[in-house]
């Protein structure tokens, strides 16, 4: 059964975010508000958190895992090469809904980035900015039930296999994060919170 932590209280939102680092470090699965929406959140550096996301949300193996993080500096710690692009697009979104796929650092012994690409993002959320200062980078996929809209609260959260949910009150929804692969120039792969038309204007 999951256990809730509310946010809007000081001592219990910090025992929450203990509790959840602790269960994250374990390999166990987090309910955490992101952006716009809810997500289920591991230690990126966790393989048995990393497995148990992955079929939990039926992700496959060849599939990178989107992991968050809470500096820019850290892009320098997971791909093997910033590319200057990336950097010009990290200060200008993050953080925020904006996911960059670069090619990962390949010492690094992890399973949510896949041989040639790593998903990085910087979540707006104060709390999961904190678990992520907290635990190091966090591997996350969305929270919502197959067939519903993304959860923009805690109950409407699928909480099969979770372990702590981190209750921040109703987030404002909106898009999913947009998504730019940076490996061979600037290719918007989705186009969500942040138009295409935006991304370019940076490179003007």
């Amino acid at each position: 059964m999951m256990r809730t932590y509310p946010g809007d209280d000081p001592g219990l939102r910090a025992a929450g975010t203990r509790a959840a680092a602790s269960a994250m470090r374990s390999g166990r699965l987090v309910l955490a508000p992101a952006d716009y929406h809810y997500a289920i959140v591991t230690d990126a550096f966790s393989q048995s958190g990393l497995q148990r996301l992955r079929e939990l949300r039926e992700v496959p193996e060849g599939s990178a895992v989107p992991v968050f993080i809470d500096r820019r500096t850290t892009l320098h710690a997971l791909w093997g090469r910033v590319p200057r692009d990336a950097e010009v697009l990290a200060r200008t979104f993050w953080p925020g809904p904006l996911t960059l796929i670069g090619k990962p650092q390949l010492s690094l012994a992890w399973s949510a980035g896949v041989s040639d690409a790593v998903a990085i993002r910087m979540p707006l959320h104060p709390w999961m900015l904190q678990l992520v200062a907290t635990v190091g980078p966090i591997a996350a996929t969305g929270a919502g039930i197959v067939g519903e809209h993304l959860p923009v609260e805690l109950t409407g959260c699928d909480t099969a296999g979770i372990s702590i949910g981190l209750d921040g009150g109703e987030l404002p929804g909106g898009p999913v994060s947009t998504v730019v692969d940076l490996r061979k120039g600037v290719d918007v792969v989705r186009e969500g919170a942040i138009s295409a038309a935006e991304i370019a204007e940076c490179f003007d």
